[in-house]
């Protein structure tokens, strides 16, 4: 956020100090419909939206609504915002001085000062203000927002178009309206401030649900299968590795005394059932 109000306070100087020159006279004859009725007359319906006669109303109306919702922080902070944020055009106005065009390119009635251009300042204001006070929702808002900026960037163009404004005058403008609008949010602790332009938040890893703490992980009954005792006591509770390795032994018993008779092997076969060894296969 100071990046960017930092960044518009250049904009504005920038404006102020290199306006009226060739480029800005450049771009007030690209963009003129003096030779064009039809876009004069559509310049002639988007300026009233930066008009007095449209944002008067319209910051009324939102003011209502807001009260309304009880919303009275908000209530407070667009009235404040868009008034002064007029009244310091007009300082703005008077301290700069700088001239229009040439009134022979003039569409339309105009007076006071040039810079900045009070229709494009104002719509940004008020405009703004009212997209991010009143709309509500993930979705409601950043329309609202979009639809303001277009809204904005129209009035400002329009001025251009009907010749009564340089183009320094409607770029300073927007970027004064966007400034004010911006600091006052921040230093009244809106928590718009923050995330108008913030980058979109990440998301973070999902977390397992209370069903998945619950039930028991496979591969944990393994480790622990593996961990236990097998059925004949030995650890590791391999019971067909014990019985293979039996399979192999072989038992000797020692001679039978005078008698000469030998026993030198025992298979499972051999073995009583009711032994009290496991019978083990021949092989």
């Amino acid at each position: 956020m100071p990046f960017v109000l930092v960044a518009l306070v250049l904009a504005w100087a920038i404006m102020l100090l290199f306006g009226g020159m060739e480029f800005d006279r450049g771009l007030l004859l690209y963009f003129y419909a003096g030779d064009h009725p039809v876009l004069a007359d559509v310049a002639r319906i988007v300026t009233e939206f930066g008009g007095f006669g449209f944002l008067l109303p319209a910051t009324a109306f939102g003011l209502a609504f807001l009260l309304v919702r009880r919303d009275w922080r908000a209530a407070l902070l667009l009235p404040a915002i868009t008034l002064s944020g007029r009244i310091l055009v007009l300082l703005q106005k008077d301290w700069a001085g700088r001239l229009r065009p040439e009134d022979q390119q003039h569409l339309v009635a105009a007076q006071s000062y040039a810079f900045p251009s009070g229709h494009a300042a104002n719509a940004t204001l008020v405009w703004l203000c009212l997209a991010l006070l009143l709309a509500r929702g993930p979705r409601a808002r950043p329309l609202a927002i979009w639809a303001a900026v277009w809204l904005a960037l129209a009035v400002g163009l329009s001025r251009i178009m009907l010749g009564v404004h340089w183009p320094s005058d409607v770029i300073a403008g927007w970027a004064f309206g966007l400034f004010w609008a911006l600091l006052l949010l921040r230093l009244s602790g809106h928590p718009l401030a923050e995330g108008t332009l913030a980058p979109a938040p990440s998301f973070s890893p999902r977390r397992r649900s209370k069903m998945d703490k619950s039930r028991p992980d496979d591969s944990a009954l393994i480790d622990e299968a593996e961990r236990g005792p097998g059925q004949s006591g030995v650890s590791g509770g391999n019971l067909q590795r014990e019985i293979a390795a039996r399979a192999e032994e072989e038992h000797e018993i020692g001679d039978a005394g005078d008698e000469g008779d030998s026993v030198t092997r025992v298979h499972g076969s051999d073995k009583p059932r009711d032994g009290d060894r496991p019978n083990l296969p021949n092989r």
